[in-house]
């Protein structure tokens, strides 16, 4: 099976909608009845669209090799991760000295989890930005290679490619802070599924237990960060249910318990979506969603990206943006099964967004804006189409 924009955004939330069923967590009609009729408006015109465009210029074959400028990128690639993985070690370092680590820090488990919840006590009490602009800086470029990584995997699997997440993964046990590292696999993940798509690579039995494997692994490292974070004052499954629930599941439970007590709000065009430019301009200060419970004693403050989308655009508006999203990713996955290169940038950028919808919308943070606007951007000088 050949993975594209439509069968990500609707497997994402066939999950989250059956995973609230089965955990019993809170759920609503009308938040199901939304999201399904979201999912179908995206899929009905990325069908249609495609079609068209099947229609109009019809299948031909392609040769599914690198061409000469293609080639000569991908020789570039290796330099440039290799200067973005010794930026990512001076960022770590500056990091691991800003929050207060010491090598003694790590001479044993109880020196970790005394640290690691200082800085975690610190984050929530605080009302400054643990993460210095520096590392802000260097995050974002980190990002945009995590999608050049993901997407060159795919033509070379070389090992050089998972540096960069195994720097962030160590990143998220000095800050933690889990987006950290669920945005770096988004951009890699992104990258990897344009790569298929690119190369016209199907997702077998063998690509799939890997992701599954991956997936599990993810769980049980922020099941380990959290451990520490807490001291070992909780079990580990206790840990483990809480990040299930809370961070994977629960925004979208939470999602539904907001829907139900949605009255009456106001248009805010974009403040909530697009926060950290309204923030960097002074337009309006940047809002963190306030804890709800999802069960028993586990809460979340994430509602999922449409409650962003919903607060900016109203429900009329949302559903016009999945109408224009999914013209969009058709028109971008018919380029990349193309060969156009020049689109490639743009492919890992939606893809990212469909991704990381279930937690939250991409362009709150300028991070992960300024990541987007570099993968974009270092894509385009290859305009390279094949006839």
């Amino acid at each position: 099976m050949q993975l594209n924009s439509a069968v990500v955004f609707n497997a994402i939330w066939f999950f989250l909608s059956f995973a609230a069923c089965v955990l019993h967590l809170p759920k609503s009609i009308d938040a199901f009845s939304f999201i399904l009729l979201c999912s179908s408006i995206f899929t009905i015109m990325y069908i249609l669209v495609s079609s068209l465009q099947d229609y109009r210029l019809p299948c031909i074959s392609v040769n599914c090799g690198l061409s000469q400028a293609e080639k000569k990128c991908e020789k570039e690639i290796p330099y440039w991760n290799t200067a973005v993985i010794c930026l990512n070690v001076i960022g770590v370092v500056v990091l691991f000295n800003s929050l207060g680590f010491s090598a003694s820090s790590f001479r044993s488990v109880e020196n970790l989890m005394n640290s690691m919840n200082a800085v975690s006590k610190a984050r929530y009490s605080g009302n400054e930005e643990i993460l210095p602009v520096f590392n802000r800086i260097v995050n974002a470029i980190v990002y945009a290679t995590c999608g050049y990584n993901g997407f060159f995997y795919v033509i070379n699997k070389r090992k050089a490619h998972f540096i960069n997440l195994l720097l962030v993964m160590f990143q998220t046990v000095l800050t933690n802070t889990k987006a950290t590292l669920v945005f770096g696999m988004a951009f890699w993940i992104a990258g990897y599924l344009t790569g298929l798509r690119y190369l016209k690579e199907k997702i077998n039995h063998k690509k799939l237990f890997y992701g599954i494997v991956l997936l599990a692994g993810l769980l049980v490292f922020f099941t380990g960060v959290n451990f520490f974070r807490h001291k070992g004052t909780m079990d580990v499954a206790v840990e483990f249910k809480r990040i299930m629930i809370s961070y994977l599941i629960g925004p979208f439970s939470a999602l539904n318990i907001w829907l139900e007590s949605l009255y009456d709000y106001s248009i805010e065009l974009g403040a909530n979506t697009f926060s950290c430019l309204f923030r960097v301009l002074g337009i309006k200060a940047q809002e963190h969603g306030e804890f709800v419970m999802v069960y028993d004693d586990l809460s979340t403050n994430v509602f999922t990206v449409f409650k962003h989308l919903l607060r900016d655009y109203s429900f009329l508006g949302t559903y016009l943006l999945m109408l224009f999203t999914g013209l969009i990713c058709a028109i971008v996955d018919y380029k990349i099964s193309r060969k156009q290169y020049s689109f490639v940038g743009v492919s890992i950028v939606l893809y990212t967004s469909i991704i990381v919808a279930f937690f939250s919308s991409l362009y709150r943070y300028t991070t992960n804006l300024l990541a987007c606007i570099l993968i974009i951007v270092l894509f385009l000088p290859y305009r390279i189409v094949v006839k």
